[in-house]
């Protein structure tokens, strides 16, 4: 064989964009494609009728030594050389570890191109799921450029770049080209690939195994161009062979490996899930159940994995826990029975497990099904039922959304029907809990709104005897009582609303009672019994000689109550040119004496009230805007005692004791009459107006039952200054105690007052009118003594 006839270099040009990482060594190790292994005898016999060869040539060479031909024997030493290399890769292919293929792939090349003077060697690999043939291993020459750096928009698919080469080899044709010119018009954009990376002459042998591409070798010129001697690729095509077992070979026991590896993390993964369950609680099975899905799902490479369930109550089954991988829309809680009545029927009639690698697949009998699973966009699928104790139970479902799959592992089937039974049987236990915990939680409601009542009463007798002083059990008091413990144990500034004689000062002490200051008395001020020229002496003090007829020093009331609380009563009358100075007593806690220019601080709680109206005080100007809002910080409405009527009774008796003691008489009884009268009396005083009621009753008093006597004007008929709404609900009051709260039929309060019963109904719940209970009106005389 002439030298010009060796061939040259590979042209490597359909290289990966992950050469540029393999630089150094210029390979890459790319996809492989798993395919039969052919017999290892096959290769023990090529090895030895290589070695056969290169015997021959070595006798050969020896000869030619003698007679002076140095052309012939440098000829005959570069094919000895080379048949050396195809018989030493045989016997290393034969036992090579796969973890050693893609090197050993990598010295051939090189081995190759150095021996036979080529610039270029390269190896491709056609990827079946791609369809593609990809560079993974190549080699170029020393002072050849590198592919990687040919090669800018790092496509690395030889089918982009040489589509007609490409074409050929995939058809099982070599390609054989001395220069790239002889290559046809259909073959242009080959050309032009040729051209770009500098490729002059080439050869690309494709190589199949018992039918089935494998991959392709190729070997190019880039300094020259030469020709491909028939027999030259005859030892090429050997070589391939030779690669092409060990690929296969390593391909396979890669398999094994993955087989074996994922087989014990599926054994594993089970064990670790079915210990899972265990321990489980049942408020958390829900969960795990979604997490045991989901890595099932994930080891089985499927799109979806939906829990099955019979639900007991209705006897369908429902999809009640599910996991998808991520793009894949997840389903709601349907009901398979409508959506797959097929698949239904199957599993329910103990069909061991059902697969289909398409719907196409599914029987005529399976119409609705097909429909549902192409709707939701299902391609394959696998459905395990379980039953305990040999009751149907439900399925676990798989299915694939991206691709279809030809075949499922039925060697897992067993190991999932025994993971679904720890399953099913952990959600029993979890449903056996609930039901448990649901018959706990019943009595446990019942003991905890026994116990919330019990508490409620409690706190309300505790609030109630913690202020001994304020008598009621009406809600208007009730709520009083709650903002008092609420504001006591802060230093906020309170503000008391109310009418005249309804207790204002009573809350003022009951806060201060409650307080950290209850330690020092509360200092009172009744801000509309001083004179306005002494007010702002009173409060703030004064220097002596501060004005005519000061004639000492005095100290006011703030610095009095300093630590303390200070109770401004009537806060309304306060003049205006004082109520700027109380603003900066409330914001800074300063002020100075009348005739002094020294500031005073103290630290005062402030409390006020009034009954006056201090909104429309404002809006006469009587008022500082600012000082209400300082003063208004947590306001407490007392409300009058003809809204909470039935406290009348408790302050009646409680004032009965408080006379009696001091008169030294026993009252056991009030007369009937005049508890009627009482409750219907409008009490402009309120609770000071009914404390000296009793006392007059007291006093005028001559037996064990009490009559009381309200005041004339008031006695009869309806006060002059009431509201309307108040004189409606005084009259419908009358009317109804005159009917003995008859409301309906002939001579009934309806009809009296020219009413629906219906509409009197409204108006009484409206105006808070309700019969009064009539053991209220029979008091004993121990009922007497409690109150």
């Amino acid at each position: 064989m002439c030298s010009d006839e060796l061939p040259g270099g590979p042209f490597s040009h359909m290289t990966p964009p992950c050469s540029r990482r393999a630089e150094k060594d210029r390979s890459v190790p790319g996809p492989e494609i798993i395919l039969p292994i052919r017999a290892v005898p096959q290769l023990l016999n090529v090895t030895k009728e290589l070695e056969q060869k290169v015997q021959k040539l070595e006798e050969k060479t020896d000869s030619l030594a003698w007679s002076g031909e140095e052309s012939l024997r440098t000829k005959l030493e570069q094919r000895l050389r080379f048949e050396k290399l195809l018989t030493d890769l045989s016997a290393i292919f034969v036992n090579i570890p796969a973890s050693e293929v893609d090197a050993q792939i990598q010295g051939v090349l090189q081995r190759v191109g150095e021996i036979l003077g080529i610039d270029r060697t390269a190896f491709m690999q056609y990827s079946k799921d791609l369809g593609q043939i990809q560079v993974t291993h190549w080699w170029a020459a020393e002072g050849v450029e590198a592919l990687s750096r040919l090669i800018t928009d790092g496509n690395l698919l030889m089918t982009e770049h040489i589509p007609w080469c490409s074409e050929k080899t995939m058809l099982g044709e070599i390609v054989v080209f001395s220069s790239r010119d002889e290559l046809p018009e259909e073959a242009a954009k080959d050309k032009r690939t040729f051209e770009r990376i500098g490729v002059e002459s080439g050869v690309i042998i494709p190589y199949f195994v018992e039918g089935a591409f494998l991959f392709t070798m190729t070997f190019g010129t880039v300094r020259s161009r030469r020709s491909w001697p028939e027999e030259l690729i005859q030892r090429l095509k050997l070589l391939g062979e030779i690669v092409s077992n060990a690929l296969l070979r390593k391909q396979a026991d890669l398999k094994l490996q993955a087989v074996h590896k994922e087989r014990l993390r599926f054994e594993k993964l089970l064990a670790e899930l079915s210990a899972t369950f265990v321990k489980t609680p049942a408020s958390e099975v829900d969960e795990r159940v979604e997490g045991v899905l989901q890595c099932i799902g994930e080891m089985l490479g499927v799109d979806r994995t939906d829990f099955v369930q019979l639900n007991s109550g209705s006897g369908q089954l429902e999809i009640t826990h599910s996991w998808t991988a991520k793009g894949i829309e997840p389903y709601s809680r349907i009901v398979t029975d409508v959506h797959y009545p097929w698949f239904s029927e199957q599993i329910r009639s103990g069909e061991n497990y059902i697969l289909f690698s398409s719907p196409d697949d599914l029987p005529r009998e399976a119409l609705q099904d097909k429909e549902s699973l192409k709707k939701m966009g299902i391609k394959s699928g696998m459905i395990i039922p379980y039953a305990v104790e040999g009751s149907f139970l439900g399925a676990i479902a798989f299915g694939t959304h991206r691709d279809y799959r030809d075949s499922w592992p039925e060697a897992y089937i067993q190991r999932l029907r025994i993971l679904g039974e720890v399953i099913f049987n952990a959600i029993l236990r979890k449903q056996a809990d609930l039901e448990l915990r649901k018959a706990f939680s019943e009595i446990q409601d019942l003991k905890d709104r026994l116990e919330r009542e019990n508490i409620c009463l409690r706190e309300e007798i505790k609030t109630i005897e913690k202020h001994p002083e304020i008598i009621g059990e009406s809600d208007g008091i009730k709520e009083v009582l709650r903002k008092i413990e609420q504001v006591a144990d802060t230093d906020s500034t309170v503000l008391i609303l109310g009418e005249t004689g309804v207790g204002k000062e009573l809350v003022a002490r009951a806060i201060h009672n409650m307080s950290s200051r209850k330690n020092r008395p509360m200092v009172t001020v009744n801000c509309a019994a001083l004179p306005p020229t002494l007010v702002e002496a009173e409060l703030f003090g004064r220097e002596k000689g501060a004005y005519t007829g000061a004639m000492s020093k005095q100290v006011g009331r703030f610095e009095i109550a300093d630590g303390s609380t200070i109770f401004l009563d009537e806060i309304g009358e306060l003049p205006m040119e004082v109520q700027v100075k109380l603003l900066r007593v409330l914001e800074q806690g300063q002020f100075e004496r009348l005739g002094s220019s020294k500031t005073i601080s103290v630290d005062v709680r402030v409390i006020a009230a009034t009954n006056r109206d201090l909104v429309k005080a404002l809006r006469d100007g009587k008022f500082r805007e600012d000082l209400y809002y300082r003063l208004n910080v947590f306001p407490i409405q007392v409300p009058p005692l003809r809204e909470r009527s039935e406290d009348i009774l408790p302050l009646t008796w409680a004032f009965i004791k408080e006379f009696g003691d001091t008169m030294g008489k026993r009252v056991k009884a009030i007369s009937r009459n005049s508890l009627d009268a009482m409750r219907r009396y409008h009490w402009p005083g309120n609770v000071r107006e009914l404390r000296n009621v009793i006392e007059r009753a007291m006093i005028t008093s001559k037996g064990r039952t009490l009559s009381v006597e309200l005041p004339v004007t008031f006695s009869g008929g309806i006060p002059s200054d009431l509201t309307l709404e108040e004189s409606e609900r005084r009259h419908i009051l009358n009317v109804l105690e005159n009917t003995g709260w008859r409301i309906r039929g002939r001579n009934g309060a309806a009809e009296i007052l020219g009413l629906k019963p219906t509409t009197l109904y409204s108006k009484m719940k409206k105006l808070g009118i309700h019969r009064p209970d009539k053991s209220s009106y029979i008091l004993t005389s121990r009922l007497n003594i409690d109150r």
